[in-house]
């Protein structure tokens, strides 16, 4: 199993991303990367650069699940939706129930009576409590991961799990370059209930240029493409930082395909922070996407990852002055 697999089976429920966040830091931690962290959880790899300023690369560090609410006196379990599904859409899945250790328990959603419940095969609630499950206990889909071909993964929660593992291989790639600015990426914790990890993430690191990744559906897909987000209902793109990245994308032969989604992502804070941050959101599309698994072209990933790659290394302290809208000398006065 790879480094990137073993990522893609390990459960993040918002709140208690705990098993990501420690793989995470072991990870960053053997590429020799100092470790940044929030109280929220969150956490990022920072490569130390020559000058003050800071680049962030983002990616959600947590997924949807549920939280045990209730113990019944039949042994199932009541439980509340957290993130972005609803509670319709466990009906009967395999679940896993991890307790506060994160110890294990596989069950299924039931429908008793039209109300959802998880059977762990207990019989009571007596014997619920004996085996350590209780209230506010997080609930994660069973976790499986198949390759329908060499290229193309599926996998629960892609969704989310895919922009970090760009992150470590962008790592890997730049561990050796010397940047002339400090470069920060890695996971947002409590990213799905409302993007709260967001706001401690941006305060922590106090970017001065963010990139935002996220996978999506995208309309009229095309395999071995970069996708840039024009337009959410939640940030207005930094223009200066569009062109930089279309330039690197047709300098190097690099399709990149422009795009409008109607949800939003952590930009939403991190463009608004501090005295605002030029922010820009790069899609992975999904070749396909249900409630709890996805589809990715790893291909696109590649693709993505290149433009990433050469920006970063292409990148000066007066580009990002330029994003910030300073004066320079060499100005033109029409700027």
């Amino acid at each position: 199993m790879t480094a990137v697999d073993r990522l893609y089976q390990l459960p993040a429920v918002s709140g208690d991303e705990k098993d990501v966040r420690d793989y995470l830091r072991e990870q960053y931690q053997h590429l020799g990367m100092a470790i940044v962290q929030d109280r929220l959880g969150s956490i990022f790899a920072k490569k130390a650069g020559q000058h003050p300023y800071t680049v962030m690369i983002s990616s959600s560090l947590d997924e949807s699940g549920g939280i045990v609410s209730n113990l019944r006196e039949d042994g199932t379990l009541e439980f509340v939706p957290v993130g972005t599904l609803p509670k319709e859409a466990f009906r009967y899945q395999d679940v896993v129930v991890l307790d506060r250790r994160h110890k294990p328990f596989p069950g299924i959603v039931i429908a008793v009576d039209e109300a959802l419940r998880v059977d762990i095969g207990a019989y009571s609630k007596s014997e619920v409590e004996a085996l350590g499950v209780t209230i506010g206990d997080t609930i994660v889909l069973e976790h499986r991961t198949k390759y329908l071909q060499p290229h193309l993964v599926m996998s629960n929660n892609l969704q989310n799990k895919i922009g970090l593992a760009l992150g470590l291989e962008l790592l890997n790639e730049l561990k050796d370059e010397e940047l002339p600015y400090h470069l920060c990426i890695g996971g947002i914790a409590h990213s799905v209930t409302g993007q709260r990890g967001a706001i401690t993430a941006t305060t922590t690191i106090r970017p001065d240029l963010a990139l935002v990744i996220e996978a999506s559906p995208v309309p009229h897909y095309q395999e071995e493409a970069c996708y840039i987000r024009y337009f959410d209902k939640t940030l207005l793109p930094n223009r200066q930082l569009i062109e930089h990245l279309e330039a690197v994308a047709a300098k190097n032969g690099i399709r990149l395909i422009h795009e409008v989604q109607e949800t939003g992502t952590d930009g939403a804070f991190i463009h608004k922070s501090l005295a605002g941050t030029p922010t820009v959101v790069l899609d992975i599309p999904l070749k396909q996407k249900t409630p709890f698994s996805n589809i990715v072209n790893m291909k696109d990933v590649a693709c993505l990852k290149q433009l990433l790659r050469l920006y970063l290394q292409e990148l000066t302290i007066e580009d990002m002055r330029r994003y910030h809208f300073e004066r320079l000398v060499e100005d033109d006065e029409s700027i």
